[in-house]
């Protein structure tokens, strides 16, 4: 179960820091869906991080 949460975690963070970059790119890096999409990011992260160390 952890695998499988871990695998959709790590495709998840794949598509929102294309997103981001993506947003970041053509609207800038300080617009509120920019930043906004850091924000989701960085917690995906932070919960991938967290299921890594179980």
């Amino acid at each position: 179960m952890i695998k499988l949460k871990i695998y959709y975690l790590t495709l998840r963070i794949y598509i929102l820091r294309k997103q981001m970059v993506y947003t970041g790119m053509n609207k800038g890096l300080n617009h509120p869906n920019t930043l906004k999409q850091s924000q989701e990011l960085d917690n995906m992260l932070n919960t991938y991080r967290y299921y890594k160390e179980m």
